[in-house]
């Protein structure tokens, strides 16, 4: 490896880093690729292979640093193992990439898209800082989201890298020959693509409205499973929670196991907890009047589940989702079977899968046909996930999420960006109770309408609340909600029938 390939590929990887939160220098993500493209230009495939797995190395590190907080060996692992799907673009770009420029600007964001589809679906998948993400505050370009999903801007933006890359190559060597149809046929999709975008700005739709409040009690991870602080926390929760009671809210929302303690189901069907903090919950609900959406641990005949549980305005538990979408590292140990010795890296008892896609219902005259979803943790940067619940008739998605497990870190802030996606893709709204932030409010074009802390304030760590009213409407599934992933799926079979052809041709 030469110095110059060296440094480029270090300056693609930069690049691609600050496209991301925290500095979400969107534009970089557009050009971010083109110094790898020519470093791996005219390379072997093993070599190509090489280089981009070192770009891929000191990207994730950048953007996934924060796993340190849960798992130092995990995160390490994490990185080395997404850092091979750099390497595979890498030398899938040399060896099956095209001669003509026309092929390649198809090619290569075909190639990238099936890697991002098989990232986001392998051993449980992680979809997180996809290169669509870096485009979550482009609202006129994020909209097609609702077709293809986020792999759809990530094809865009390969498309224009590659695009760049060629434009510089024909100047440096003063030959421009097969760069007039890419260009205007980039042109042309990107320009359906933002006329596309540009009426969900303008749209007026009838809608149905109900007022919601997010308590994000900013409770620290250190404190949180400290028995001698829970009086506190709950303290404080309910001081939250009747400051939202004053905008006369038709549901509060309390953020990821927000309850002190554990729940525990008895024989009868009801939860109960050895210090009776569910008591001073059940007070809290009746004396602010309001049903209450909170995150708890509840323990069922052994088993522990992450849930979300619903409380109606007389403390009485209406219904209970168990988290289905489990973090690896996070929420359970996998392979721990097979190698028990990780459990010593990362000392946590496995919680259990739920089973149903749970749609809760308020039940109040006011809000009959309210349906919604709680997406809990990391369940809102799975799309398939989010899905479901749309498919099982949620009108609205709620996020309860406790980020502090990574510090003020960047970690927050890619969560996020990954909401909005879904947002968009299945045209509902999203609300996000956060104990750390961000909490929001994301409409279902993706637009961010409030946050919490508010977005010129960012990194301030006070508890507070947020009350919104919320449209949503009740219609036909969105393209994206009934076929899912259809268009990565399909530039993973053309990526195979690339690959196939191209050593057909060879042998």
């Amino acid at each position: 490896m030469s110095r110059r390939d060296f440094l480029l590929t270090i300056v693609s990887a930069v690049l691609l880093i600050f496209a991301f939160p925290c500095t979400d220098w969107w534009r970089l993500a557009w050009v971010g690729f083109v110094p790898l493209l020519f470093v791996i230009d005219g390379k072997k495939p093993s070599q190509a292979f090489g280089l981009a797995y070192l770009c891929g190395l000191i990207f994730f590190f950048g953007t996934l640093y924060w796993f340190w907080h849960v798992t130092l060996l995990g995160m390490i692992l994490l990185v080395m193992y997404f850092a091979v799907y750099f390497g595979c673009f890498g030398a899938l770009a040399v060896r099956f990439g095209g001669r003509s420029i026309l092929s390649r600007i198809f090619i290569l964001p075909i190639f990238w898209v099936s890697l991002e589809l098989i990232r986001s679906r392998l051993f449980t998948g992680f979809d997180w800082v996809s290169l669509g993400h870096s485009q979550y505050k482009i609202f006129y370009l994020i909209q097609i989201a609702d077709l293809t999903g986020v792999f759809g801007i990530s094809f865009l933006v390969m498309m224009g890298n590659v695009l760049v890359k060629e434009i510089i190559s024909g100047g440096i060597h003063k030959n421009t020959r097969g760069l007039g149809w890419p260009v205007v046929i980039f042109a042309g999709i990107f320009m359906a693509v933002f006329f596309y975008g540009r009426p969900h700005s303008v749209m007026t739709r009838l809608s149905s409205s109900v007022i919601v409040s997010v308590v994000q009690p900013q409770i620290k991870q250190t404190l949180k499973w400290v028995e001698a602080t829970w009086p506190d926390i709950l303290r404080e929760l309910k001081l939250l929670t009747l400051k939202a009671a004053a905008d006369r809210p038709g549901l509060i929302v309390w953020p990821e196991t927000a309850f002190p303690g554990i729940l525990e189901k008895s024989a009868a069907g009801d939860f109960r907890d050895p210090g009776q903090w569910i008591d001073e919950v059940r007070a809290i609900a009746r004396a602010v009047h309001v049903p209450l959406l909170f995150g708890a641990v509840i323990e069922e005949d052994g088993r522990y589940f992450n849930a979300a549980l619903l409380m109606d305005e007389q403390g009485n538990i209406k219904e209970v989702y168990r988290k289905r979408h489990l973090v690896a590292f996070g929420e359970y140990v996998p392979l721990r079977r097979f190698w028990p010795a990780l459990a010593k890296f990362v000392p946590i008892e496995d919680f259990t899968s739920g089973k149903n896609w749970t749609v809760f219902s308020l039940g109040d005259p006011q809000y009959p046909r309210l349906r919604f979803s709680s997406l809990i943790c990391f369940e809102d940067t799975v799309a398939r996930v989010t899905r479901q619940f749309v498919l099982s008739d949620a009108d609205v998605l709620i996020n309860m999420t406790n980020d502090a497990w990574f510090g003020r870190s960047k970690a927050m802030f890619l969560h996020l960006q990954s909401a909005v996606f879904r947002a968009v893709e299945n045209r509902k709204p999203l609300i996000r109770a956060a104990n750390t932030g961000v909490s929001a409010f994301i409409a279902d074009d993706g637009s961010i309408e409030e946050t919490l802390p508010d977005f010129a304030s960012l990194r301030n760590d006070h508890p507070g609340v947020m009350t919104r009213i919320v449209s949503y409407q009740r219609g036909k599934p969105t393209l994206y909600s009934r076929w899912g992933d259809w268009f990565a799926w399909a530039g993973f079979l053309f990526s195979l029938a690339i690959i196939g052809f191209g050593l057909k041709f060879k042998k």
